[in-house]
């Protein structure tokens, strides 16, 4: 009897350890991307939006195609990433354009893509509307089952005109 127990703890513990782990959601990645990377900004207006980042389906970022490509197909969806999920942050879930929400709120604000998973990598586009419009992907990778923010990619800048002496405008 004591030799059954020991073989059937044996096989528990070994189908335990043999276990897949479950594949990683987007909600997983937007809890890391949150603590990470958002709530640091401070208190900023952020909204969520699906975007290709500007990119018209192309870059030159250092980011994996696969990566690159899931992170298309994530944003063909129509519904934003739900950051009204997560404390600490200033959260407009109106569904207006960001730009037109910073003209209206006299304020910055800050866009979050849908996120695109490929194995143990993540990608986002942060998009900043304001003064200085610009965005960057987040590239997040796991390590075990802790997700983390791995590198900050400009993808687009645009710069406000300068008025230059003479009343010139230099559009950079």
């Amino acid at each position: 009897m004591r030799q059954r127990r020991l073989l059937l703890a044996v096989i528990v513990l070994s189908a335990a350890g043999c276990a897949e782990e479950a594949p990683p959601t987007e909600a997983d990645v937007a809890a890391a991307l949150v603590a990470g990377f958002l709530r640091p900004i401070g208190d900023v207006l952020m909204t969520s939006a699906p975007s290709d980042c500007r990119t018209e389906g192309e870059t030159d970022a250092p980011v994996p195609a696969g990566l690159f490509g899931a992170f298309l197909v994530a944003n063909d969806e129509t519904e934003p990433l739900d950051l009204e999920a997560f404390s600490g942050l200033r959260v407009d879930a109106s569904h207006t354009p960001p730009r037109t929400l910073s003209a209206a709120r006299g304020e910055l604000v800050v866009s979050v893509s849908r996120i695109g998973l490929a194995g143990d990598q993540a990608l986002a586009c942060i998009e900043v509307f304001g003064a200085q419009e610009r965005a960057f992907f987040v590239l997040l990778a796991r390590s075990g089952r802790a997700w983390e923010v791995r590198s900050e990619i400009e993808v687009w800048s645009e710069l406000p005109p300068e008025e230059l002496p003479g009343g010139e405008l230099y559009e950079g």
